[in-house]
Order: C-alpha cells, then sequence, then structure tokens
C-alpha cells in the first residue's frame, strides 16, 4: 500500500486527504477539534443509543431518534426484528452520515443496557480519528500537522502507521490539498489532448459527459480507445474525491472497430472494478456506462452549497459556513508560509457575522501560530465574500 492519508488542525476545521500515486483521491471535511463536543452531526462510526420512533414492516426499516434534526433510518433484519419496539432504547452505528433531508444510515448494535440514556455512547470519536475510519482505512501512512494531534490518533488505538511532519518546511502537501479542493467542485475536469470530463449532480442521478475535445468523427479508434482509457481512470478518482453514489451515469465515447470496442469495455470495467459498494454495473455496446453505488454521506457538493434561485434555471452556491472555512484556510496557508506575518480577513456584512460566530476561533488560531488574527467588516466586499490583508 502506498495510499497516504494526510490530516491538517485549522483553527474551525479538521481536513483530511488520501492522497494515492501523488494524486488525491478523498477529501474530508470536519469540525475542529475543540468544537467537536458541541457538534452534534452523526460521523462515521459513531455509536449512539438511540429511541425507536416507528417501525415499518412494510418497508422493513426503523426510524431512530439519535438527537439530530433528522431520524436515522435502520434496516430491519429478522435477525433482530423481534428485539425492536417502538418507544425502546437500542444502541446504533452510524454507517453513513446525513444528506439533504435524510437522516442517517444505521448499524443494530443490540438493545441498550440498563440505565442507558439516549445520546453518543461510548468514547466520542476525534474527528482526527473519524478521518482515518472514513477515508484513511487503505493508508500506509499517516501524516499529521501537530503533535496534538499524534498523540490523540495513538490514544485511541490508530498505531503503527503514523509520522509526524511539519508542514511549515513543506509546501507540497497544502498546494495538492487545496487543488484537490477547488477540482473537486469544478464542473469540467480536464483530460490529456483536450479531452474532458463534465460533471452533473441532479436528484435523481450523476451524469458524465466525456467531452471529446477536437477529437472529429474521423478520428481512429485507437484515439478514441486513449481517451477512454483516460476518462474511465479519471471517472473512478472524481467518484471517490466528490463521494459520488447512486445512479451514476458515464457516455463514453463509441468506436466502430469491434476488437477495440472490447478492449475499451473490458478497459473500463477493469478500472471501475476497484470502486466499492458498487451494486450493478452495466456497459452498452455504445459505451454507455451505468452503475449503481451505495451512498455514504452527502457528496461534496450537497454537503457545503446551497440552492441559488436563479430564474429561470436555480444553481447552487457555496454556503456561508463553507466560504468561512475558505476564509480561515487561506490565512492559515499564508501564516505557514510566513510565520511572523500579521493577517486581518476583511469580510462583507454576512461573512463577518459568521466568523465572529465561530466561538473559540481566534484563540485557536494564536495557539497555532503565535500571532493574532484580525477580522474586520468591510462594506467594499460582497456580503459572502472576502479578502485576505497583511497588517
Amino acid at each position: 500500500m502506498s495510499a497516504v492519508l494526510e490530516i491538517e488542525e485549522g483553527a474551525i476545521e479538521t481536513r483530511a486527504a488520501l492522497v494515492d500515486e501523488g494524486r488525491v483521491r478523498r477529501l474530508w471535511f470536519g469540525p475542529a477539534p475543540y468544537a467537536a463536543p458541541q457538534d452534534l452531526s452523526p460521523r462515521y462510526g459513531e455509536r449512539f443509543i438511540g429511541r425507536l420512533k416507528s417501525v415499518d414492516s412494510t418497508l422493513g426499516a426503523a426510524f431512530v431518534d439519535i438527537g439530530c434534526d433528522q431520524a436515522g433510518f435502520l434496516a430491519v433484519k429478522p435477525s433482530f426484528s423481534n428485539e425492536l419496539a417502538e418507544g425502546g432504547l437500542i444502541e446504533v452505528e452510524v454507517r453513513a452520515p446525513s444528506r439533504q433531508a435524510k437522516g442517517a444510515q444505521l448499524n443494530y448494535l443490540g438493545p441498550a443496557g440498563a440505565g442507558a440514556e439516549p445520546g453518543r455512547s461510548g468514547p466520542m470519536i476525534s474527528p482526527a480519528s473519524a478521518a482515518v475510519a472514513a477515508i484513511g482505512k487503505a493508508a500506509a501512512r499517516i501524516v499529521v500537522d501537530t503533535p496534538r494531534l499524534r498523540a490523540e490518533l495513538e490514544a485511541e488505538g490508530v498505531e503503527g502507521r503514523l509520522i509526524e511532519t511539519n508542514r511549515s518546511t513543506s509546501a507540497s502537501g497544502p498546494r495538492e490539498m487545496d487543488e484537490a479542493i477547488d477540482e473537486a467542485f469544478a464542473r469540467r475536469v480536464a483530460l490529456p489532448g483536450g479531452a474532458g470530463l463534465v460533471i452533473d449532480e441532479t436528484e435523481a442521478l450523476v451524469a458524465i459527459d466525456v467531452d471529446t475535445g477536437v477529437m472529429t468523427a474521423s478520428s481512429s479508434d485507437r484515439l478514441r480507445e486513449k481517451t477512454i482509457g483516460a476518462a474511465a481512470a479519471e471517472c473512478v478518482r472524481q467518484i471517490e474525491l466528490r463521494n459520488l453514489a447512486g445512479r451514476i451515469v458515464v457516455d463514453f465515447p463509441s468506436v466502430k472497430s469491434r476488437a477495440v470496442r472490447e478492449r475499451a469495455a473490458a478497459d473500463i470495467e477493469r478500472r471501475f472494478g476497484v470502486l466499492e459498494r458498487v451494486s450493478s454495473l452495466s456497459l452498452s455496446r455504445g459505451n454507455f456506462l451505468v452503475l449503481t453505488k451505495e451512498r455514504r454521506g452527502p457528496t461534496l457538493l450537497e454537503a457545503w452549497t446551497e440552492p441559488a434561485m436563479i430564474e429561470p434555471v436555480p444553481g447552487r452556491r457555496f454556503t456561508i459556513e463553507w466560504t468561512a472555512r475558505c476564509a480561515m484556510r487561506a490565512c492559515e496557508r499564508r501564516q505557514r508560509a510566513r510565520a511572523s506575518a500579521r493577517l486581518e480577513i476583511q469580510a462583507g456584512a454576512l461573512l463577518f457575522n459568521q466568523l465572529k460566530e465561530v466561538v473559540g476561533a481566534g484563540e485557536k488560531y494564536f495557539d497555532r501560530f503565535g500571532v493574532a488574527l484580525g477580522i474586520a467588516q468591510s462594506n467594499n466586499h460582497d456580503p459572502r465574500s472576502f479578502e485576505v490583508i497583511e497588517q
């Protein structure tokens, strides 16, 4: 295994990237360590004592109140169906976090013990450990950016794979993560030779079109085969990077030669075979791929953007929470590059209020870098925008 999990501790977030063969393949974002106890969002692998709100035998499902906005969803199996009674307490584990208006998907662990109270059960998983559980199981090494993170992971039983590094002396990791974050929200992803992927997420499915660029109808089948191979590899990476799931449709270029078509089909199936939790995959004679992948939480687009009603076609914009994280991330990158700099975020009114509501962010920033971070409201900026300046 050559994959490396990189974990960074920011002032208002914990972020992680799984890097394999020099490219970021997965991203993860969670609360800052100091904010984790106040974060009520169910994360992958966490355990809860929940109260059964209802059991629907026709759906084969139970809905469990675990103290969040939406009830969790539990698939009922014959092995434990007799142990479920509406109003009773059971212990569950989060299999997939909440997404859109749907609650978390849960695994059944058993009846709650005597004297159990609703809420999280057992020790709370730290954001760093949650990142390891969510995207870092295949990592051969785990790279952290603070001694505190290393000690925390070792205390929680993640040992043997840890290596500590001073990220202020190596800018490649942060730069790769930043570039991957930008890429994960882009509609178009470039491929060699002018080709590209066009990725559209809808409520019903994810549509990926392989844009052949300068390729024409007279282009050779061999050229199309190379484009298909590059597109298939990048499709798999983008599915993992963006946490895409559900029904995914990919329109690959067609080829005339039967031999080339068969080779291309075998290549597509081989590359997509590495994806986990795929329940069905079919490829038509015209290289039209349809697959179904089990959901594990929201996609990045669902998690960090919101509808923006622009007539006649609604679009999406980044949430104000994400924009606040971007502002802090920009300051942290600049502070690492120049430790003595005194930085200030000049923010529009809406973003300024959001940053001020993040309790403890300023203190955490000072603890990390030894300098204070200024946050000022600017009437010269759009309410949701910001600029980082040096004082």
